[in-house]
């Protein structure tokens, strides 16, 4: 198992679990009286607002800071994308699927985030695709600066019912697996957190009626990509990609037990989804924290 482990966070529930995973690590490093672990960790969020970054409170664990430098995130705000809509033919990644324009007449100006909109969320990270693979391979030279493998597992935290997740996701794997073909020296997982079921929030949330199409879209992709009924166009230059494996798994995670117990979506389940990540890590490594 490598222990060069790059984990990169989509969307607001990617940030979320990003900073749980980062508050486990510190804990454990702490419980274990701060000996050095075995495994390397780096970190990448992407989003499209800074709502999460902002939380300032909730980026401390045991008195310690632990949010991430200005190398670890990147934001891409929506309402950036007017140039893409008057000038598709400039973006040859995008131009083939970004018809009909008229649909993004809403976005304007001070737009919040995605606005829950999984083609919005697509087109800003399009938009932004070569910013992410320069992101990406920073934080992989500095994870394989260190001694031992040049190898690495890059595990990706996403959520499927929200615009930014959603809609990035397919894209960012797609991106990964061209900048890092070999599947087995460079291994992507990827966890992906489910619509909660009956959700309280599409009656009674402006701009959440678009919660479990999302997610329905997302995993249709996915699956298609596994089992390559799709192969994704390159973001960067509009040529279609075509690999064998685009990620070597899926975990799905939805806020309902076995023993169908509900857990809180914006708090629980992405604690939870870091906990179970940080074990997964620690049993197969076995880390010295």
């Amino acid at each position: 198992m490598e222990q060069n482990h790059l984990i990169i966070g989509l969307g607001g529930s990617g940030g979320k679990i990003i900073r749980h995973i980062r508050k486990t690590i510190e804990r454990n490093k702490d419980s274990q009286g701060g000996s050095p672990s075995e495994a390397r960790f780096e970190f990448l969020y992407i989003d499209t607002s800074t709502d999460e970054l902002d939380k300032r409170d909730e980026w401390k664990v045991l008195g310690k800071d632990i949010d991430l430098a200005r190398s670890q995130y990147l934001i891409n705000t929506a309402s950036n994308v007017r140039p893409v809509l008057d000038d598709p033919d400039s973006f040859p990644g995008l131009k083939d699927w970004i018809e009909p324009r008229n649909i993004f007449d809403f976005v304007k100006p001070g737009i919040a985030g995605a606005a829950q909109r999984r083609k919005l969320g697509r087109l800003v990270f399009a938009q932004n695709a070569s910013r992410f693979v320069k992101a990406v391979e920073d934080r992989m030279r500095v994870l394989q600066e260190g001694p031992g493998s040049t190898g690495a597992v890059i595990h990706v935290v996403c959520g499927l019912a929200g615009g930014t997740g959603s809609g990035s996701v397919v894209e960012a794997v797609a991106q990964i697996r061209h900048k890092y073909p070999d599947h087995d020296r460079y291994r992507i997982l990827i966890y992906a957190l489910l619509p909660e079921k009956d959700s309280r929030r599409v009656k009674d949330v402006a701009g959440f009626s678009n919660y479990y199409a999302n997610g329905y879209a997302a995993l249709a992709e996915l699956n298609a990509i596994a089992v390559g009924k799709y192969h994704p166009t390159n973001l960067l230059d509009g040529t279609r990609l075509d690999y064998d494996v685009y990620f070597n798994g899926c975990y799905l995670i939805n806020n309902v037990n076995e023993h169908n117990i509900q857990f809180e979506v914006e708090s629980e389940v992405p604690r939870i989804v870091a906990e179970g990540v940080v074990r997964l890590l620690a049993r197969s490594r076995k880390m010295a924290w």
